[in-house]
């Protein structure tokens, strides 16, 4: 957990400016984040210098880096949290459109022609035939033959 002091919150920042700027690709800005990340924990990183040797002290401010980024994620999403919360119960959201063109037409939703075909290949039925859907709606404005438009 993120602790609320002063020097554990410019460690913090400094762990997210030292990611950053590796992201980036800006070595001279990593460096300088690294440096402020050790002088700020100086007495924790000498503690893991004494006890567990240079290589696990390099560990140990990797760790530490990582801590911190970690408790900054957890503490932007406890705040989003909190925030959606705040604002009460959401209405439901509409269930997404099935991409499937077999399972939209199974679920009874509307699908595009192209869509109709290719569902009835996957099923097995002709690609040339109409539903009963499609058969009752012309496919053009104008009026069949036999029927009497007034």
């Amino acid at each position: 957990m993120l602790n609320l002091g002063w020097r554990h919150r410019l460690s913090a920042l400094a762990s997210v400016a030292l990611a950053v700027s590796i992201l980036r690709r800006r070595p001279a800005a990593a460096l300088a984040a690294l440096v402020a990340l050790a002088v700020l924990n100086r007495a924790f990183y000498g503690l893991l210098a004494r006890r567990l040797g240079p290589t696990g002290a390099a560990g140990g401010v990797g760790l530490h880096a990582l801590h911190h980024l970690s408790a900054v994620a957890a503490a932007a999403i406890g705040a989003a949290a909190g925030s959606r919360a705040a604002r009460g119960p959401q209405r439901p959201r509409r269930a997404r459109r099935s991409a499937d063109p077999v399972e939209a037409a199974r679920l009874g939703r509307r699908v595009g022609r192209r869509d109709r075909e290719r569902a009835r290949a996957l099923v097995g039925g002709e690609p040339g035939s109409a539903s009963a859907h499609e058969e009752r709606r012309p496919h053009s404005s104008k009026a069949s033959p036999g029927s009497d438009r007034r």
